[in-house]
């Protein structure tokens, strides 16, 4: 998947396992997932980084096209 490709360097680079990338739907908002892992677990903190770090690989690849959480 494009998405995967895109995000999984910059995931591994950080020292995350890139799980899975899922697009679903939640009431009427798409909703991208980004399912990540690494030793010891992953906290919310660390999900805050990751957001922060691929969150301009996204707007510049812009994979879906309605807006999306």
């Amino acid at each position: 998947m494009k998405i995967e490709q895109a995000i999984e360097p910059t995931i591994e680079q950080m020292g995350y396992r890139l799980v899975d990338v899922e697009i679903g739907k939640e009431e009427d908002s798409k909703v991208l997932y980004v399912y990540v892992d690494r030793q010891g677990g992953v906290s919310l903190d660390d999900c805050a980084e990751i957001s922060q770090a691929i969150d301009p690989i996204l707007d510049e690849l812009d994979p879906i096209e309605e807006s999306y959480f």
